[in-house]
């Protein structure tokens, strides 16, 4: 079972394209240093650090990982690889000594976790300690970290840097990680505001208004990898719809949240409408039993979340459903509608039509 369940996650993220745009900015951030380390290959520490402001902060970070000026000078001897004319590069599989070539793929890998941050050893440590996979406990820790791994990592890469870099310019932690931090937290609050957008374009949904405090709050959260909060800002749900406080548990307690509601939390519907004098079909009538499978399947469904399929899974196929199994669903689509409205936005596919009703509006209304 956990086999299958990790090919589904590996497909998913292939159909999604985040397999390769994740591979293509690493591959393409270390070829980058590969390149800059060939261009500077004919100087050394001394001279790059009397040279322009790229080639100081080159030099100090050739000194913060440790390496001599004997160090790169066995570094920059080493043979040029050109694969193509005009495309120089300097490799460390290339650098004679083997240490010294293994210290030098150690930093460079350094750096692109920072470019591209992905799940280190110490985050795993912090998150899921000693508790082994398998166990209720270690199985329990691994849902709870799913969503917290990236900001975790992402805090700890970046405010190490930041007090590094602070340290090498002398300055003093707090001064330097602000003045290293100010910039890239400007820079992720727009990524997180693009992000934002984009995904309520995926849903089937108009852009959010741009000149609610409350957006740039949550693009703020959203940038800085805590995406679970970003429309606790806005309302009670969080941002796929699913109960903030359920979502604190990460997917392992959403699921088991979904299946309760399904099963025993109509069961209690059921028997809750009977005590109070409903026959048998008047209660379970009131209770949500359509709306709350139709949920079960629309969110776990492999592959429903795939943002180029998401809207036309959701209004094309889950809405038809949920109309069918569920006697109240056309209130539930306008409710929903509603409460987009109330934060000034609307539906390029609206709420249980089976098509688009218009394209996007993507300027704001003046």
């Amino acid at each position: 079972m956990a086999g299958l369940i990790e090919r589904f996650e590996t497909k998913t993220g292939f159909d999604q394209g985040m397999t390769a745009w994740d591979a293509g900015r690493k591959r393409s951030f270390q070829f980058e240093f590969l390149g800059a380390l060939h261009d500077r290959r004919e100087r050394s520490i001394a001279n790059l650090a009397a040279g322009d402001k790229e080639d100081q902060t080159f030099a100090r970070w050739i000194k913060a990982r440790g390496f001599s000026e004997s160090d790169w000078a066995k570094i920059r001897s080493a043979p040029v690889w050109e694969p193509q004319p005009g495309a120089a590069f300097l490799r460390p599989m290339d650098v004679p000594d083997e240490a010294l070539a293994l210290r030098l793929a150690e930093a460079i890998d350094m750096e692109t976790r920072l470019a591209v941050p992905q799940t280190t050893l110490w985050t795993r440590a912090k998150l899921i300690g000693e508790n082994r996979p398998g166990t209720i406990w270690g199985e329990l820790r691994r849902s709870w970290a799913q969503f917290r791994s990236f900001n975790l990592t992402a805090s700890h890469l970046w405010g190490e840097e930041a007090v590094l870099r602070g340290q090498g310019a002398g300055m003093t932690p707090l001064v330097g990680t602000a003045a290293y931090i100010a910039p890239i937290v400007f820079a992720l609050t727009i990524g997180g505001a693009m992000s934002i957008q984009l995904r309520m374009l995926a849903m089937g949904n108009d852009p959010k208004p741009t000149d609610d405090h409350r957006f740039w709050m949550a693009a703020l959260l959203q940038g800085g990898g805590m995406g679970l909060l970003t429309d606790a800002i806005y309302a009670a749900e969080a941002r796929n719809g699913k109960a903030s406080q359920a979502d604190a548990f990460g997917p392992g307690g959403q699921m088991v949240g979904d299946a309760y509601d399904a099963t025993l939390g109509n069961v209690g519907e059921v028997a809750e409408g009977m005590r109070t004098g409903d026959d048998m079909g008047e209660a379970v009538e009131g209770a949500n039993i359509g709306r709350d499978a139709s949920k079960v399947v629309r969110r776990w469904t492999p592959g429903q979340n795939i943002w180029w399929a998401r809207a036309a899974w959701n209004r094309a196929v889950m809405d038809q459903l949920q109309r069918i199994i569920d006697p109240e669903a056309e209130e539930d689509f306008e409710r929903r509608a509603k409460r987009l409205q109330r934060d000034g936005q609307s539906q390029w596919w609206p709420e249980g039509e089976p098509l688009p009703e218009r394209a996007p509006a993507l300027a704001e209304p003046e």
